[in-house]
């Protein structure tokens, strides 16, 4: 069965953004108008409409599949 989830700044906030991740580029800020940076780090100013897009765009949360498959499987 697969792992459903909704992204939004929450699923930021706890995979990328607490775990120390962040490379604090402000992506999620520019395709977000209810993110803002505090700092350098993305911080919600208004509610989550959960649109993804913060989650989408964030160079942290893209698995390249070569490196992925690299990793798996060593030397294939």
């Amino acid at each position: 069965m697969a792992l459903s989830y909704t992204p939004s700044f929450e699923l930021l906030n706890r995979w990328v953004i607490e775990k120390q991740l962040c490379c604090y580029c402000g992506t999620c800020a520019g395709v977000c108008p209810r993110i803002t940076l505090d700092g350098k780090t993305p911080k919600l100013i208004d509610y989550c409409s959960e649109c993804g897009n913060c989650y989408k765009y964030c160079p942290q949360t893209f698995t390249p599949v070569r490196e992925f498959e690299e990793r798996l499987f060593p030397g294939t």
